[in-house]
């Protein structure tokens, strides 16, 4: 079954939209839901600690243009708050300037915190910012230090479907071990199956959007608002 989650990040949710949407996604067994550190000791404390929901938590989102040190603590602050999962955009100054080393060294420090907390790290690309070499190199880096868990696309701007999909696809030609995440606008039901059936490990989905389409594939019944 395609990995589901929902993300909650953004200025126009309140607390008691995150709060009622976070049970939703428990009672409607969606695998996990993303936020910003400002409510994640808020959430965690209501969530069980049986409970597999993945937690996760966006670090330097949007741009990634916080220098290294910034960055980890911001991970680091993630997890003590309870984040079981962490979102780490790449740093696209790294990239315009060729400095290939550094963008490992980056990753592969986060990549250590998250093994040394038993947190996942997923990282997040935007493949419109660059072109498709430097765009493969980033997916040669994730695979050298086994990061398998990706999003094509920060997620933040206009993002079409379609476009997110095919780069999802293209990720996977590069790194067959990947587990690639569709985060692009989506909001109907044909454009969800298009994704479930192209294979792809899973799906984010804005949670602002009325998604009971999801629960016709699985056999559930419900209205996720």
């Amino acid at each position: 079954m395609m990995f589901k989650e929902i993300t909650l990040y953004g200025k126009n949710f309140t607390q008691q939209e995150i709060i009622n949407n976070v049970f939703k996604a428990i009672h409607y067994n969606l695998n996990g839901v993303n936020i910003s550190l400002n409510y994640l000791s808020e959430i965690r404390s209501i969530i069980s600690k049986e409970s597999n929901l993945i937690l996760s938590c966006p670090i330097d989102y949007p741009d990634g243009l916080s220098d290294s040190r910034h960055r980890q603590h911001q991970t680091i602050t993630a997890i003590r708050k309870g984040a079981n999962c962490i979102d780490l955009v790449v740093n696209p100054i790294y990239l315009v300037n060729e400095q290939k080393s550094i963008i490992y060294s980056d990753i592969e420090t986060h990549s250590k915190i998250c093994k040394e907390n038993d947190v996942t790290l997923r990282v997040m690309l935007e493949y419109r910012h660059f072109d498709k070499e430097i765009y493969y190199d980033i997916i040669r880096v994730c695979k050298i230090l086994k990061v398998k868990y990706i999003f094509p696309s920060t997620g933040n701007f206009a993002d079409d479907y379609t476009d997110n999909l095919i780069m999802c696809k293209m990720i996977n030609s590069v790194y067959k071990g990947a587990k690639v995440i569709a985060n692009g606008n989506i909001w109907k039901k044909d454009q969800y199956d298009l994704i479930r059936k192209s294979g792809i490990y899973g799906i984010r989905l804005r949670g602002n959007y009325d998604f009971s389409f999801l629960f016709e594939n699985d056999n559930l019944h419900g209205v996720y608002k």
